[in-house]
């Protein structure tokens, strides 16, 4: 799946979250074990930061504490004594395994690692590839393959009515977005199945095929939903139930269940746009639908991996800061983005603030969020 580049500089803005975390995040209430390959530094930043479940959930997520000489030398005994040791003490349902920029360098064998540990263990492990250079998106999107590749689900018999939640990670989709999202589901006659991440366990895999169809609310999750409509031919359809666009979505999941088909969201260029969308490509492109059909002309910029297909040809990504602020000063008279990009809006255009944890972490999750826009009841809408 073709991606667009992730090249934001960060000169004046933080960076999204990277890949370890969207690891971390997607397995996080699965019962597994997380181990980051890396010296220190990637959990102490995605526990405190990225992760809003951290304080009052737990989850076996540890660092290897890669030494120097380690690293030298290539020798890997005491991380994978290390993980057996642990794993053994604390009887988790599987090992994972990821890696931050250093063992992706010298060239660490994470697989063969995962073997070696696996001999060792009466339970599946597993390495995620990463990088710790990709965003969230791709860690969660290559840590859901792999555990449809590590506990193979088999076809059942599916209900109608009912409908599964994919990409449902708090670094996109707050608790509240979320609840919020399961009683618009449930105002349009829908039965909630399965929310891929969040309430989700290890046996909750074998409830998937169960829904008639997946609704895709972040990008990380459109690489599930394809594997889960090519092995059971389980359709999916992509968007959030922002506004006007709430009724197209709730009509496009039915024909999805009666029909078998799929929907993938895409945003068409409008003439003339003066309204600028940023963020996360399902989020903007569902939030610049629906700002469309109330007659505001919109242009999408997503800083982060895109899937083809959802953004227009004069949408964007990847630009330096400097550039993106003379961009914004030149044509955008209203901005829809995270606060932390006030500081590249101009003072002439109306700023309105669309928290994201995967962005600027728990700073704003007490003030106005995402769930002020869903379903169109927010003041700023009008």
């Amino acid at each position: 799946m073709p991606l667009t580049p992730f090249l934001n500089a960060a000169a004046l803005l933080p960076s999204y979250a990277s890949d370890t975390s969207g690891v971390c995040s997607a397995l996080y209430e699965c019962g597994g074990m997380i181990v980051i390959h890396d010296a220190s530094g990637c959990n102490s930043t995605y526990s405190p930061f990225d992760e809003p479940r951290w304080w009052d959930m737990e989850s076996l997520i540890f660092i290897s504490g890669l030494t120097e000489m380690e690293a030298i030398s290539g020798n890997e005994q005491r991380f994978i004594d290390d993980c057996v040791r642990c794993a053994k003490e604390l009887s988790p349902a599987f090992l994972a395994l990821c890696t931050s920029p250093m063992p992706v360098l010298i060239g660490t064998d994470m697989q063969a690692i995962a073997y070696e540990i696996e001999q060792k263990l009466a339970l599946p492990v597993f390495s995620v590839r990463t990088n710790g250079i990709h965003s969230y998106l791709v860690g969660a999107s290559r840590a859901w393959q792999a555990l449809l590749e590590h506990f193979p689900v088999q076809p059942a018999q599916f209900d109608k009515s009912r409908v599964n939640i994919l990409g449902a990670c708090p670094l996109d989709c707050t608790d509240q977005a979320l609840a919020k999202i399961k009683t618009w589901l449930a105002q349009k006659g829908f039965t909630l199945g399965v929310s891929l991440a969040r309430g989700f366990s290890l046996g909750d895999l074998a409830r998937l095929p169960e829904a008639s169809v997946n609704l895709v609310i972040s990008s990380s999750a459109l690489a599930i939903a394809r594997d889960l409509n090519t092995r059971f031919g389980q359709p999916y359809v992509v968007g959030l139930p922002f506004g006007d666009f709430a009724e197209e979505l709730a009509l496009r999941l039915t024909r999805a269940s009666e029909q078998r088909e799929n929907f993938l969201l895409c945003h068409q260029d409008c003439e003339h746009p003066k309204t600028l969308v940023i963020g996360e490509s399902v989020f903007a492109v569902s939030l610049a639908l629906s700002l469309e059909a109330q007659g505001q002309a919109c242009r999408i910029y997503c800083p982060l991996e895109t899937p083809e297909g959802l953004l227009g040809p004069n949408d964007f990504g990847g630009e330096e800061d400097e550039v993106l602020a003379q961009k914004l000063a030149q044509e955008a008279s209203r901005i829809y983005a995270d606060p932390f990009y006030t500081v590249l809006s101009p003072p002439t255009a109306q700023f309105f603030p669309c928290p994201h944890t995967a962005f600027s972490g728990r700073v704003y999750l007490g003030s106005r969020n995402i769930v002020d826009l869903l379903l169109g009841d927010s003041p700023c809408w009008k």
